[in-house]
């Protein structure tokens, strides 16, 4: 009963509207669930995605499932500062530990190890369950009202199949990341097996069960033609109304760089960013200030010539293009590589590896990229962005190849091309 108050409160407001004597159903568009939050990519996308028709669409996440079907998933619980700090120091004490001999160092390697494949199995519980508790809403607002159309994010498991339209979202790639990790010496076996065949299960279960399914560049789509799976390339749209050049000076004035060269980098601490990449080319330019934007909590202490801070909104972040000389970005692998787009939005030339929609698009005015993911590589890049960016006009590439206009046209065929099959 729960579930059909729920569901009747949606549709007294903006579910069942009369046209041409038919119901004209709401299209959904599927949050992500992980500790209740949208990684940046696919938050953006599903906000855009709902612009596109504002009044005939709605988002349904974790939190409305569990208020409907009266079932909370239990979350993992906040680490506080010493739960972050202490594994770190156990991790590096757990290293030397399985290079000796001493009984005791080994017992603390593998109570390391224990610890952290505990917490592991806690968050891929956690992301299971609350992909079901997804599913089964869905599947029970399919059965009561219908739906037009399901627009989802690939990391919901869609462990339910549902009768409805889907258009799947394959915004986080689960293949080529962790391959990649493995090769570099980032993830152990258990680490590698754990992403590879575990979240791109997950993907690829929600992928098969879509009507179509969407790569926002070429080297995802081809990671999913791997499994037979045709997904169509549609790369995200950037606001360029918003992510724009800003008056350096006052900014830097105010940050404190007027008189420093100043590179920005948006990351987290999971490898994949290459974070380690970041210190070592602060070590190899003193004269640079690189400012390290973490979309997590980093609890770091930085070089002389690094500023640890906290990406905290969209806002912040344009400052913090707008603020450098250039945008470096030390990724491994990226699906797109929104980061690097806003900040050549606002103006703002790149270094960065040639990833994601990076290679499919042109790039001779956006800055200099690295055609292989090697620190030397990186260094040549840096000592030609500082001799030449003012040649660079990356602005005029993102407003050329991924302006939100053409995002919105190709995403309305897609979405009324589907309404009619139906």
């Amino acid at each position: 009963m729960a579930l059909l108050e729920e569901a009747q409160d949606i549709v007294a407001i903006e579910l069942r509207i009369p046209y041409a004597g038919k119901a004209i159903h709401m299209r959904l568009l599927v949050d992500y669930y992980k500790l209740d939050e949208t990684p940046g990519d696919v938050q953006s996308t599903l906000e855009q995605i709902r612009e596109i028709e504002p009044k005939n669409s709605r988002v349904i996440s974790l939190r409305d499932a569990e208020k409907a079907l009266g079932f909370e998933v239990p979350r993992p619980k906040p680490k506080g500062l010493l739960e972050r700090v202490l594994p770190v120091i156990i991790r590096d004490v757990a290293i030397r530990a399985i290079k000796s001999t001493n009984r005791s160092s080994r017992a603390l390697a593998l109570f390391y190890e224990f610890a952290r494949r505990t917490n592991q199995l806690q968050d891929m519980y956690f992301e299971n369950l609350g992909s079901l508790i997804i599913d089964s809403y869905l599947k029970g607002y399919e059965e009561l009202f219908g739906a037009q159309l399901i627009i989802r994010n690939s990391r919901v498991g869609n462990l339910i199949p549902l009768r409805s339209k889907q258009i799947c979202l394959i915004d986080d790639d689960s293949i080529s990341g962790p391959e990649l990790l493995f090769r570099r010496g980032y993830y152990d076996f258990k680490d590698f097996f754990r992403y590879r065949f575990g979240y791109a299960a997950l993907q690829l279960l929600s992928a098969r069960n879509a009507s179509i399914c969407v790569a926002p560049s070429k080297s995802v789509a081809d990671d999913m033609s791997t499994y037979g799976i045709k997904a169509r390339v549609i790369p995200h749209g950037i606001n360029t109304d918003f992510y724009r050049p800003l008056d350096k000076q006052p900014l830097r004035a105010a940050y404190g760089f007027s008189r420093k060269t100043v590179a920005c980098w948006v990351g987290s601490t999971h490898p994949i960013k290459g974070l380690d990449y970041v210190w070592r080319l602060a070590r190899d330019f003193p004269e640079v200030t690189f400012v390290l934007a973490f979309e997590d909590d980093p609890h770091m202490s930085g070089r002389s010539n690094v500023v640890v801070t906290r990406a905290r909104g969209p806002n912040k972040l344009r400052e913090l293009y707008n603020i450098a000389d250039f945008y470096i970005s030390t990724s491994i692998y990226e699906s797109f590589g929104r980061r690097p787009m806003e900040a050549a939005a606002c103006g703002t030339p790149l270094v960065s590896l040639r990833t994601g929609v990076l290679s499919d698009i042109e790039t001779r005015e956006l800055g200099h990229l690295v055609e292989e993911w090697n620190i030397a590589e990186y260094r040549k890049a840096i000592k030609m962005i500082l001799l030449s960016r003012d040649d660079l006009n990356p602005r005029r590439t993102v407003e050329r190849e991924l302006n939100l206009e053409r995002w919105r046209i190709q995403w309305r065929r897609l979405i009324r091309g589907i309404e009619r099959k139906s």
